[in-house]
């Protein structure tokens, strides 16, 4: 049994869910946090992700360089917005990294790398990594099975149009 701790590369570590993933990481004891990438330009770019955030150094420093960051890298996890994604997909199927993929609104392109990159290296994607989402998913396709189409016509309010619905 391998107990050395699993080498993690975040790309897109300057947003939200890359902040999110720091901080996972640095947590868990059977990770390691062994690279960081921001986008070109990015004001975190040259600087340890732990001290931009106001906690501890966790010893990584910030790039825009994807080499540098997939270098000692085991699996990556990309969150970096639409428009990279092909460029990830085929670097880390170049290297045989695993890939898991959690930006939206992927291109064609991107897609089509996803597939490609599968043939060769593990690739998980979804939108929403969110056990609660996917488990409500399934019950809504369960539900859309069961129940009549006459049942699933859509409800009118009587609400004016200017008040939410869910109040």
């Amino acid at each position: 049994m391998n107990t050395s701790p699993l080498r993690v590369a975040i790309l897109g570590a300057g947003g939200r869910m890359g902040a999110a993933l720091v901080a996972g990481i640095s947590a868990d004891p059977a990770l390691v946090l062994s690279g960081a990438l921001v986008r070109a330009g990015s004001a975190a770019d040259g600087h340890d992700l732990g001290t931009l955030r106001g906690a501890a150094a966790v010893g990584v420093v910030a790039t825009a360089s994807l080499e540098a960051v997939l270098g000692e890298a085991d699996v990556a996890i990309d969150f970096t917005p639409a428009g990279s994604g092909r460029a990830h997909a085929l670097a880390c199927a170049g290297r045989g990294i695993p890939l898991v993929v959690g930006s939206t609104g992927l291109g064609a392109d991107e897609e089509r790398a996803l597939d490609a990159a599968a043939a060769s290296i593990a690739v998980l994607q979804s939108a929403n990594t969110s056990l609660g989402v996917h488990v409500l998913a399934a019950l809504v396709r369960e539900a859309a099975r069961a129940l009549p189409a006459s049942s699933l016509r859509r409800a009118r309010r009587r609400s004016p149009a200017w008040q939410p619905l869910c109040t």
